[in-house]
């Protein structure tokens, strides 16, 4: 459909110009932090990691009969505890299909836990909200509509190296459109790749 692929297309360019920025903004950041930390000893109080995602996506967008696919990309900011590691995280996520295209900006708070040999595998669970719009096309009677969203969802990441991890996760949302009671849950899967900033916090 045209006026689908057209608002894609925009989409994409949007995301494209977001994520550029993002990433930069992360990596300098991220730059920082790795300076600074050959710079001085870390002390017990900056076992910090910042890290970058991105993921492609299969989601059931619970509009029409079949799922979309998409994809999602991110960073997060980790304070790592004996028991667990916090986070604080920020999202945007795009899935299109034949029949409507979802777009969203989520912010998280994520609580992962290092398990298995060499503390390898970071099971995590984590809840947010945000902002989506969906696009139904030119030929409906109106062509998009947007919601505040809330998401839960839940993962692991596997560490390949000391800074890079394989990611896969499931994702279920909430949007309410218009004067809906019922709204449309979105929901699926996301397989991908992090990468990690370190300071002050020793990863095999």
């Amino acid at each position: 459909m045209k006026g689908i692929n057209d608002m894609d297309q925009g989409a994409g360019r949007c995301a494209k110009r977001i994520w550029q920025t993002f990433a930069k903004l992360m990596l300098a950041g991220g730059l920082g932090v790795v300076c600074a930390s050959g710079q001085a000893v870390p002390t017990a109080g900056q076992r910090y990691t910042v890290s970058v995602f991105g993921a492609a996506s299969d989601i059931n967008p619970d509009y029409g009969p079949r799922n979309n696919t998409g994809y999602v990309f991110g960073g997060d900011v980790t304070r790592h505890f004996r028991l667990l590691a916090p986070s604080i995280e920020a999202r945007y996520g795009h899935s299109s299909g034949d029949v409507v295209a979802e777009n969203y900006f989520l912010g998280n708070v994520k609580v992962e836990k290092a398990l298995g040999p060499g503390l390898r595998l970071h099971p995590y669970g984590e809840a947010g909200i945000g902002y989506g719009v969906i696009h139904f096309g030119s030929r409906a009677y109106y062509p998009e509509d947007n919601s505040v969203i809330y998401a839960v969802g839940g993962g692991a990441d596997v560490d390949v190296s000391s800074r890079i991890a394989l990611k896969g996760e499931y994702s279920y949302q909430s949007w309410k459109l218009g004067t809906e009671t019922s709204g449309l849950t979105p929901h699926g899967f996301s397989a991908g790749l992090v990468y990690r900033f370190a300071f002050g916090l020793s990863r095999r």
